[in-house]
């Protein structure tokens, strides 16, 4: 009987033998697939919890604190998103009216990371002279919402106006603000605007009593009207009031003379200060400003000299004079002359009107350079070769008082 039941026994071992490696193959199956779902899970799970509990900080950059754009040309900006993960780039406006912030436009920003965006500033923004914007991105997975800081933007040649003049500006001197601007960094002939660095140079560098004399050089000055002769003597301060009133060359050859000691050094003075003052399109040959070979300024140029000038309340005062009789110190030989000046704006009483310096020659043209108060401020207006230089002058003080 053991015999018979041999065989079987180990059929059964052989059997179970099968089983258990069925079992134990199905088991490595099990763990194979639990480890293609559960390790991807769990690198899943802490990549999720990192961009949830740390997400990213996006960046943008390329906006400055004042951008400045002329009304008849779009507007447009390329700023740099860092982190941008495919979202919108909203552009908003801070309306004074509802103090909110409101949205005028969005922008797509891709997936890379460093992307560039091409903002493109909707039309509102030449509804008004300033304004102020900023850049957002709402929060998303993984990235933290972005509230850029908020940048003005500043908003020139609004309302269409057009001067009738090869080069204008509008220059606020409380802000440093140019709020008008017609080719303001052209070099031109800027004629007898010239005399007031003459004046700023006279005002810093000498006194109004000092008595000036006429030199031979000064007597001859082209264009000089006034029937001076070498060795008549002025104070200075009469000299500036012809120089300012009725535009006298002669009385600028002289004034330059006596401040800087030769015509040559009182050029190489007016040139120094002009630098200082900023002007980087400006180069002087006279002190009256009468046409010569390289002398020239720009529009802007001559704001930044004005806007100096006016801060010596002497010249306020000369610039706004009617009428002066000028009178020398020759007491052998007494000269008087009646000085009117070549300023016709002051004869219409503008309220707020400073005073302008004119400056007429043949390559220059008629140009003017004023000064005007408006609201607790005080802009400068400037008009090279303008047909009607009153006019034009007048037209950009409509334009401060309607935008300003």
């Amino acid at each position: 009987m053991p015999e018979d039941n041999q065989p079987n026994e180990e059929l059964y071992l052989e059997r179970q033998a099968r089983r258990k490696k069925r079992r134990m193959l199905w088991t490595a199956v099990q763990i194979s697939i639990a480890a293609v779902i559960c390790i991807p899970l769990i690198f899943f799970c802490f990549w999720a919890g990192t961009k949830l509990f740390f997400p990213a900080q996006s960046e943008v950059t390329g906006i400055k604190p004042r951008v400045t754009g002329y009304a008849e040309k779009p507007l447009v900006k390329t700023v740099k998103v860092t982190k941008p993960s495919g979202r919108m780039l909203m552009l908003e406006r801070f309306d004074e009216k509802t103090d909110s912030w409101v949205e005028e436009a969005s922008f797509k920003t891709g997936t890379a990371d460093e992307e560039k965006v091409d903002i493109a500033f909707p039309r509102v923004w030449t509804d008004y002279t300033y304004s102020t914007w900023r850049l957002t991105m709402e929060r998303e997975f993984g990235v933290r919402r972005y509230k850029g800081d908020s940048f003005e933007v500043l908003c020139r040649n609004r309302g269409g106006v057009k001067t009738r003049s090869t080069a204008a500006v509008v220059l606020c001197k409380d802000t440093g603000d140019v709020i008008y601007a017609k080719n303001m960094h052209k070099e031109l002939p800027n004629a007898s605007t010239t005399k007031m660095m003459t004046a700023i140079l006279a005002f810093e560098n000498s006194k109004m009593d000092e008595v000036v004399t006429f030199s031979h050089r000064a007597v001859i000055t082209p264009y000089a009207y006034f029937g001076i002769h070498t060795g008549y003597k002025f104070y200075m301060g009469d000299l500036m009031k012809a120089m300012l009133i009725q535009s006298a060359n002669e009385c600028a050859t002289a004034i330059g003379e006596h401040v800087g000691g030769t015509y040559e050094k009182f050029r190489d003075m007016m040139n120094k200060r002009a630098k200082e003052l900023g002007c980087r399109h400006t180069h002087f040959i006279t002190p009256s400003g009468l046409d010569a070979y390289g002398h020239h300024s720009s529009a802007y140029d001559i704001a930044l000299i004005n806007a100096k000038a006016i801060e010596f309340d002497e010249y306020n005062k000369i610039m706004l004079m009617k009428k002066y009789t000028l009178k020398n110190l020759n007491k052998d030989d007494e000269y008087e002359y009646e000085l009117k000046p070549s300023n016709d704006l002051l004869k219409e009483h503008i309220k707020g009107y400073m005073g302008g310096k004119t400056g007429t020659t043949a390559q220059a043209g008629n140009c003017l350079s004023s000064a005007y108060k408006w609201k607790d401020k005080t802009y400068i207006i400037v008009v090279f070769n303008a047909g009607d230089r009153f006019a034009e002058t007048k037209k950009l003080m409509k334009y401060v008082r309607k935008y300003s």
